[in-house]
């Protein structure tokens, strides 16, 4: 199926879609609809309620206990992950398509930077 893909031009694979759709289902290219803004939502809602406690965890040792032990950095190495996961995700929903299906995305979007940066498994 990709040696067909290597002949085509760009604008031929921007009208085919990633994935065979459901039967009864026409491929929407123009305006997907996606459930990408549940995703950001409740990413924040709960990464307001993990700032709020690590918050009162990182006041609670530096001020009344006065001391910092090697748990709290690694709590600090998560804060950080968990916000580059956050983030990432928020890019691909905004310019990748995540969360819309994949009959609504064409092939040309799979192979484009946005997608294809946001789906590399990093080793």
């Amino acid at each position: 199926m990709s040696a067909a893909f290597a002949n085509m031009t760009r604008e031929q694979l921007a009208q085919i879609p990633a994935a065979v759709p459901p039967p009864g289902v026409v491929p929407n290219f123009v305006d997907p609809p996606s459930d990408g803004y549940v995703l950001i939502a409740v990413g924040a809602a709960l990464m307001a309620v993990m700032f709020l406690f690590a918050g009162i965890r990182f006041f609670v040792k530096l001020r009344i206990q006065h001391k910092v032990s090697a748990d709290d950095w690694t709590t600090l190495v998560a804060l950080i992950g968990t916000c580059s996961y956050y983030a990432i995700c928020v890019y691909g929903v905004t310019r990748a398509k995540f969360a819309t299906h994949m009959w609504d995305i064409s092939v040309s979007h799979t192979m484009s930077d946005e997608f294809l940066i946001v789906s590399q498994p990093f080793p």
